[in-house]
């Protein structure tokens, strides 16, 4: 369903950025889950566009607690190169999707080294209220616990860097079968899709830039 906040009408044409940061390499039940909500969001915003940005592939370093971009500038970060192209895409994104399976009660280490690198992007650091009017989605899945633990390092950075409506989405998935010998087995995007979930689209208008900030806020059917 779809709720608007505001008064007015809706323009005819609606358009958003939409970034999909993907926390592990391999295109599994989390990225499957993320990946639906961006396009479920961009199919009811005509010419929205969807970009991903693959960790560790884009960002294959760890931050080194150098503290340079927070005590100086982020241009002093030994990687800057990876940073400062990642950072254009995130800026540029109306809607970001932060993604993670779950990693022994937390995210996935190359999760965890791209929020590091925004270190100096918290408020207490830098105060930018660039974020105060986009919005962010954090999806996780997990084989048994830790999703709200995962979910919270995401958004807790999140909110340090000014976003002020985040969503968050948990799947437990059957991914690893208890026996020996067992792979991990990576479910197709239909499956996925069959899950028993009901999407809700909350709809924020911007009539003023003639635009609209889309979320989506999955609930268990």
């Amino acid at each position: 369903s779809l709720r608007l906040k505001g008064k007015g009408k809706l323009p005819q044409r609606l358009s958003m950025k939409i970034v999909i940061v993907n926390g592990e390499s391999h295109k599994g039940s989390t990225y499957h889950i993320a990946r639906q909500i961006a396009d479920k969001v961009a199919a009811i915003m005509p010419g929205s566009e969807i970009d991903e940005i693959w960790l560790p592939r884009d960002l294959p370093e760890f931050c080194c607690g150098c503290a340079k971009c927070v005590t100086g500038s982020e241009k002093s970060c030994p990687h800057y190169k990876y940073m400062e192209p990642l950072t254009r895409r995130v800026d540029a994104a109306d809607l970001l999707i932060l993604e993670s399976p779950v990693y022994v009660f937390h995210v996935s280490g190359a999760m965890k080294a791209f929020l590091d690198h925004y270190a100096y992007r918290w408020m207490l650091h830098r105060q930018d209220g660039s974020k105060f009017t986009k919005q962010a989605v954090c999806v996780t899945t997990a084989a048994g616990g830790g999703m709200r633990s995962a979910i919270k390092d995401m958004r807790d950075s999140l909110r340090w860097w000014g976003y002020t409506k985040i969503y968050s989405y948990g799947k437990a998935v059957a991914a690893v079968m208890p026996t020996s010998g067992a792979t991990l087995a990576t479910p197709s995007r239909a499956a996925v899709e069959a899950l028993p979930v009901r999407s809700s689209f909350m709809l924020s208008a911007d009539l003023a830039a003639n635009r609209a900030l889309v979320v989506a806020k999955e609930t268990p059917a």
